[in-house]
């Protein structure tokens, strides 16, 4: 695919799929403060979302708009985004919870997102895959043992 100048309707994508990634990002980080299974670190979730999801909008403005203040917007959203996660890492894997390890899959996301080339942006992808499947399956034990009625 040819990413600044399209040729062919398959090149469309290439600048719209990472706008859609940080954007998804940013609303997943801010859905999971709204519900954190661990407190601490939580309000730098919602940083976190809101820096991801600036990013990801600077991403559309740069990149599909053409717009140059997009890259401004995009480096200073991912630049509070990964301080944030990075944050956020750092106080899960202190906490004495099953879901601590989560911290290593965000430390793994930071550093795929500050060092795309060399595997990095297939690092960031992986762990946000990971992160989210850990969650999903965490959820629903959680919710079966607060209700003592459940087999």
């Amino acid at each position: 695919p040819v990413y600044w100048n399209p040729s062919s309707p398959l090149d469309y994508p290439a600048p719209i799929l990472p706008t859609v990634a940080w954007a998804g990002t940013g609303v997943a980080f801010i859905l999971w403060w709204r519900t954190p299974p661990i407190r601490r670190g939580s309000l730098f979730l919602l940083v976190a979302g809101f820096g991801t999801a600036v990013s990801g909008i600077g991403n559309f403005l740069e990149d599909v708009l053409d717009l140059r203040f997009g890259e401004l917007l995009f480096t200073y959203g991912g630049m509070v985004g990964a301080m944030a996660v990075l944050v956020a890492a750092v106080l899960i894997l202190t906490v004495r919870h099953p879901l601590r390890w989560t911290g290593l899959l965000l430390v793994a996301f930071v550093a795929g997102s500050i060092f795309p080339g060399s595997g990095g942006q297939f690092l960031t992808g992986a762990s946000l895959v990971g992160l989210g499947i850990w969650l999903v399956l965490y959820q629903p034990r959680q919710h079966r043992d607060s209700h003592p009625t459940h087999p």
